[in-house]
């Protein structure tokens, strides 16, 4: 019996990637973002009789319930749970904007919260639920010019690994992703060359293939991810001294 994933962020990005690639490969779908307009085209793309919208958002506990009693309706059970909503804002310190700030702590953070607790209780049922959160390697250290973002990365990876060791016990898995630079409409913001920029298309096929495995962060590319992990480790003097030919004094 074909498994049902339910994807969250599913209309752009690598969220749309992944629906793309998820389609063919037979499982049943339920795609959630916040219009219904962007879902229903994306369906009408996809073009299969095992794919579902349902429009939510994710600061909205309560739209977020109405889909996953709606999923639950159509489907029965949700399988996996992809969580890849997210805005990104460049934001150095010198031009701090708290609504900004708030913006991307309620949807990348918040919005984490929310979700979980709307499939709590599947969680801890023992029906080898899989979840997985999109974070980034932004979240691994605090970074220069990423005052929001970065923080509700951070968090969002913690809160995973909380997830990962309270609900192994429960028969679901939890893993993190944690991507480089990827080529979407969030990174187009920035101004500056990207290293080692990846199409969703690719975040995509990384993903998926860590879903496969048991390891907890998917991170990639991977030599990127190796540097990014490298900082995770290096001495607090050392890793300053390196980020001070990043930072600006001119915003």
């Amino acid at each position: 019996m074909a498994e049902t994933i339910w994807i969250i962020g599913a209309s752009a990005g690598i969220g749309k990637a992944l629906s793309e690639k998820l389609t063919s490969q037979g499982y049943k779908l339920a795609l959630s973002a916040r219009t219904k307009k962007t879902l229903d085209k994306l369906k009408d793309d996809l073009d299969s009789n095992n794919v579902e919208v349902f429009s939510c958002d994710v600061i909205d506990v309560e739209s977020l319930k109405k889909s996953y009693d709606l999923i639950k309706s159509k489907f029965g059970h949700i399988d996996k749970m992809i969580f890849a909503a997210g805005v990104y804002q460049p934001m150095p310190l010198k031009v701090f904007d708290l609504n900004d700030a708030n913006k991307t702590i309620d949807i990348n953070l918040k919005g984490a919260f929310n979700a979980f607790s709307i499939i709590r209780e599947d969680a801890f049922s023992h029906d080898a639920m899989h979840l997985v959160w999109i974070a980034s390697v932004a979240g691994y250290r605090g970074l220069p010019n990423s005052a929001a973002y970065g923080v509700s990365k951070a968090g969002l990876i913690s809160f995973a690994e909380m997830q990962r060791s309270e609900l192994e016990s429960h028969n679901t898995k939890v893993q993190v992703v944690n991507p480089g630079f990827v080529k979407t409409r969030l990174t187009k913001k920035n101004a500056f060359k990207m290293p080692m920029l990846i199409s969703p298309e690719q975040a995509a096929d990384y993903i998926l293939k860590g879903m496969q495995k048991n390891k907890f962060d998917i991170s990639f590319p991977p030599l990127f991810a190796l540097i990014m992990k490298a900082l995770r480790i290096m001495p607090d003097y050392l890793f300053f001294a390196c980020l001070r030919k990043l930072v600006k004094e001119d915003v």
